[in-house]
C-alpha cells in the first residue's frame, strides 16, 4: 500500500473540531505549500515517518525533527489524525513554555526504515488547536466570548445567578454536558 504512493499529505483545516485529511498527491511538497500557503495560515509543516507493524496491526507515527513526538493508529487516516494531534499539541506546549522550536527537515531528509514506510508533511496549526481546546475545555467560555458577552450580560440573558455564571466561566464547575448545550444554543441564538 505504501508504494503507491510518493507522498501523502495530512492538511489540517478547522472546519468544527474535525482534522480533515487531503489525498495523495503527486506534486512536490514545495509546490503544494506554495499553492495553499495562504489557506493555511500560522502553519508549521513537519515530516513525519509512518511505519505499519504487522504484529500489533497498527501504523507507528514519529515526527523525527520533534523528541518524543510519537503516536499510533489502527488505520492510516486514525495515525494521520493522531500525528496531527499530537504535533499540534508538542508545538503548542513548546510555545506556551518559550522552548525554541526547531526548524522542520525537508522530507527528502527523513530516511525510511522499511521500504513500505510512509513519509508524509503533518501540518500544524496552534491558533486553530488552542480554539479547538478552549471549545472543547468550556463551551460556555468559548461561546460567551465570540458573542461579544460579559459575565453579567451572559447571566443576565440566561437568568442564573452571577457567582453561578462566573464559576462557569472560570471552569471551577460546570453544569452537565446537556445544559452546556442548551446554553451554548441560547447565546448563540442571542447573538
Amino acid at each position: 500500500m505504501a508504494g503507491q504512493h510518493r507522498h501523502q499529505l495530512a492538511v489540517l483545516i478547522t472546519s468544527r473540531d474535525r482534522w480533515q485529511l487531503s489525498h495523495p498527491f503527486e506534486k512536490s511538497p514545495h509546490e503544494y505549500s506554495k499553492r495553499y500557503r495562504s489557506q493555511i495560515s500560522y502553519a508549521s509543516c513537519f515530516p513525519a515517518l509512518i511505519s505499519w507493524n504487522e504484529e500489533d496491526k497498527t501504523y507507528y507515527v514519529t515526527v523525527p525533527d520533534l523528541e518524543n513526538c510519537f503516536t499510533d493508529g489502527a488505520t492510516l487516516p486514525e495515525a494521520l489524525e493522531n500525528a496531527t494531534d499530537v504535533l499540534n499539541l508538542m508545538l503548542w506546549s513548546a510555545e506556551h513554555e518559550g522552548e525554541v522550536i526547531p526548524k522542520a527537515s525537508s522530507m527528502d531528509a527523513v530516511a525510511k526504515e522499511k521500504a513500505d514506510d510512509i513519509i508524509t508533511l503533518v501540518v500544524a496549526d496552534t491558533e486553530a488547536y488552542q480554539e479547538v481546546m478552549d471549545r472543547e475545555n468550556n463551551p460556555i467560555k468559548y461561546v460567551r466570548k465570540k458573542a461579544g458577552l460579559n459575565i453579567k450580560n451572559l447571566a443576565e440573558l440566561l437568568g442564573a445567578p452571577y457567582r453561578t455564571v462566573q464559576d462557569w466561566n472560570a471552569g471551577r464547575r460546570m453544569p452537565p454536558k446537556w445544559v452546556q448545550r442548551l446554553i451554548v444554543e441560547k447565546i448563540e441564538s442571542a447573538s
